[in-house]
């Protein structure tokens, strides 16, 4: 474990695990049980973001392990609109981002065989891919069959296959191309609002995720078993226009997912969104979008080292 994240692991707080309006959506039993809830913050009052806040305007964050240091990919404002960067670093402290040559918002990436593939949404309001390989020169490809009005896109490799998951603004949908194609397939909706939620007492109560699921990444993970994991952390909002805060939820085959039982996993008041978690030196990065005010907002991190790590991706 790298000095820093020992360091960070004795001055971080912990956060909220759980809203007044979590509650056992069920599936809690048969889900993975590691690097989900228990998170501590690793920034403070003074400095609470790993990156942005200081006039640098970051957002949408997707991180990414690449040998022994962490990759954040964000998008950044600037006089004539969103463009994405890169900025490298252990985990805790990230070097000045760098600008990647692409405008466009809502990055997500993920790396296959060695080649990072890209994913956004263009100048042009459409879903983006690209590929690179060395993670800061992409070629954009001509994906097709998307369909329009699609955001926050997050891009999962399994063998030649691309599953693709879409927010819609406000339900999650999966579509699926073959690699050599990128021709995608019609939409199947994975994740909708929640319905007919159960409290810790076993009593119904509203669903803290009824208003809207904003945005989501998934990632493939394998269990100590071996077995495949789709992980997904999701930002999600109780009224359609309200604050969002994050939850996790799980699959075994990348389409029926189940909610953990104690959504959501962290609630820092604060405006959230744009989760992306990785495994880094056995323990759990989380970062996300959090916007304070209109003239304050950046991206934050939370880390949790379980006892036994098991899940790798």
């Amino acid at each position: 474990m790298s000095t820093r994240l020992v360091h960070a692991l004795f001055v971080a707080f912990p956060l909220s695990a759980c809203a007044a309006e979590g509650g056992g959506e069920g599936g809690a039993d048969n889900l993975p049980d590691r690097g989900i809830a228990g998170w501590s913050a690793t920034g403070d009052a003074e400095t609470p973001f790993v990156l942005g806040g200081d006039g640098a305007r970051l957002a949408s964050p997707s991180a990414i392990v690449v040998g022994d240091r962490v990759r954040v990919y964000a998008q950044r404002e600037s006089d004539d609109g969103p463009v994405l960067v890169m900025a490298e670093g252990d985990g805790i402290d990230f070097a000045a981002p760098t600008e990647l040559g692409l405008a466009g918002r809502d990055p997500s990436v993920t790396l296959s065989d060695g080649l990072f593939w890209l994913t956004f949404v263009g100048d042009d309001d459409a879903i983006a891919i690209a590929t690179s390989s060395d993670g800061l020169a992409f070629e954009r490809l001509a994906p097709t069959g998307l369909a329009p009005e699609r955001t926050a896109p997050s891009l999962v490799i399994d063998g030649d296959a691309l599953y693709l998951y879409l927010s819609t603004g406000t339900t999650l949908v999966h579509t699926e191309a073959p690699r050599a194609t990128l021709a995608f397939g019609p939409e199947t909706e994975v994740l909708a609002p929640g319905v007919d939620c159960l409290g810790r007492d076993g009593e119904p109560e509203p669903c803290w995720d009824r208003g809207a699921i904003v945005e989501a990444e998934v990632r493939l993970a394998r269990s100590g078993a071996g077995t495949p994991v789709y992980r997904m952390f999701y930002a999600a909002r109780a009224q359609p226009q309200g604050a969002s805060d994050v939850g996790f939820a799980a699959s075994y085959d990348g389409l029926s997912f189940s909610r953990y039982a104690f959504n959501p996993v962290i609630d820092v008041t604060f405006d959230m969104g744009s989760p992306t978690s990785v495994l880094f030196d056995e323990v759990y990065l989380l970062y996300w979008s959090e916007r304070r005010t209109t003239a304050l907002g950046g991206i934050a991190g939370a880390l949790h080292e379980p006892s036994a790590p098991a899940d790798r991706w």
